[in-house]
């Protein structure tokens, strides 16, 4: 990859230089280990997004992102195991491309908003309806509702069962004090890492030293989860008024893999449930048609292996039956299976480079994750035998079972 990486002492740069795409992009991202508040760091992603020093409120911000050829300026924050990022982003159109070289605005803006928060009281009240909206918003998804539920019990560690979003009477005692606190923490407790993606000139770098006033602690996160053996798995079944369709979540953990052994899990989760040919879709929607859809997936950083689906609730048991026959024939893959999904793992390899936010993501996850480069995996996967697929099927185990019916 194109890729260049500078420590520059008090952040980490990450550059990728192409001339393929019409605009800049830049990402500025604090990570910090996560607490069990995390609803409070989603509370100041709102404020920030709402108000700073320079931009009082989200018309100034607006009018500033139109005057620097639609700017595209986003906060985020995202979870990796045990880490929490919040970021920074900008996207601007390439000042080559318009004659007028407003690089170093489009640059600072971000630094402008995220370096000046305003805590002012009379600003709660829009924090505090806005994170409400949004829970009740995604409240209304059955789907999540059975992931964050099934996700309380499947961790140990409180911190892990720890969410972005959280119900009213939680969000009724904050305080414009956490938001100020949780602030301060994270850019007193954060490792710093910018990326900076597009055809880049090297005076763009001198304009982000010029703005992070910050200082990278480069603390090493665990990031991974092991969550305690258990004797038997833990049943949990809850009613949703006028719920039509059940939600059923199966978790299971893995054991703590290498960065090598675990491409094996990643293949024989995608022979499990990934795709029209996979024994989940094969068996329980084609065979028995409980489901439209059924999945799996497996998560390295939390250590555990997933089957959703939504049927009908008086076929529940007739799927959970479906589903553990769907992994007793994983004994059954044939060689012309499991090479088609070493060609689609291939296949989104090769996507890697077809934007700018696909580099970013790649380069994210092997310059702060630690992951293996697409290249790097595409060569493990090539050597991967199918008998050595097969054998994931005892690596993991049962812990959770939750269910999500209608009265």
């Amino acid at each position: 990859m194109n890729s260049k990486t500078v420590d520059k002492g008090n952040y980490k740069l990450h550059t990728y230089k192409t001339d393929k795409f019409k605009t800049i992009d830049l990402h500025v991202n604090y990570s910090f280990e996560a607490l069990e508040d995390l609803y409070v760091v989603s509370a100041l992603k709102v404020l920030l997004n709402y108000t700073s020093e320079k931009y009082r409120n989200k018309i100034d911000k607006f009018i500033k992102c139109e005057e620097l050829y639609d700017e595209d300026l986003f906060l985020s924050i995202d979870r990796d195991g045990r880490m929490v990022t919040f970021g920074l982003n900008a996207s601007f159109i390439n000042p080559k491309l318009v004659n007028d070289d407003f690089s170093e605005e489009a640059i600072t803006f971000p630094f402008e908003v995220f370096n000046n928060p305003v805590f002012d009281d009379k600003d709660l009240d829009f924090v505090k309806r806005s994170m409400k909206k949004s829970y009740a918003g995604i409240n209304e998804n059955p789907a999540y509702i059975a992931d964050m539920n099934s996700k309380k019990n499947f961790f140990d560690d409180p911190t892990a069962a720890s969410f972005f979003y959280v119900e009213d009477e939680i969000i009724d005692t904050l305080t414009m004090e956490q938001l100020k606190e949780k602030y301060e923490y994270i850019i007193n407790n954060s490792n710093i890492n910018v990326f900076l993606l597009g055809d880049i000139e090297d005076k763009y770098i001198d304009y982000i030293d010029n703005n992070i006033i910050h200082k990278s602690i480069n603390k090493d996160i665990d990031y991974i989860y092991v969550n305690k053996p258990i004797d038997k798995p833990v049943e949990i079944e809850e009613t949703k008024k006028d719920l039509k369709q059940a939600q059923i979540v199966l978790m299971y953990d893995i054991d703590k893999f290498d960065l090598e052994e675990y491409q094996k899990m990643v293949l024989y989760s995608r022979c499990l449930g990934f795709g029209m040919d996979s024994r989940l879709f094969s068996i329980v929607r084609e065979k028995y048609q409980l489901c439209y859809n059924v999945d799996s997936s497996t998560n390295r950083f939390c250590s555990f292996v997933r089957i959703d689906t939504s049927v009908d609730n008086a076929n529940i048991k007739k799927t959970m039956d479906a589903i553990q026959e769907s992994i007793d024939d994983m004994d059954n893959i044939t060689e012309d299976m499991f090479e088609n999904k070493k060609k689609q793992i291939y296949k989104s390899y090769d996507n890697v480079y077809d934007s700018l936010n696909n580099i970013y993501d790649e380069m994210f996850n092997v310059n702060v994750l630690g992951l293996l480069s697409c290249d790097e995996k595409r060569e493990l996967v090539k050597q991967i035998k199918l008998d050595e697929v097969k054998s994931m099927k005892d690596k993991y185990k049962i812990h959770t079972i939750y269910v999500l019916k209608g009265e």
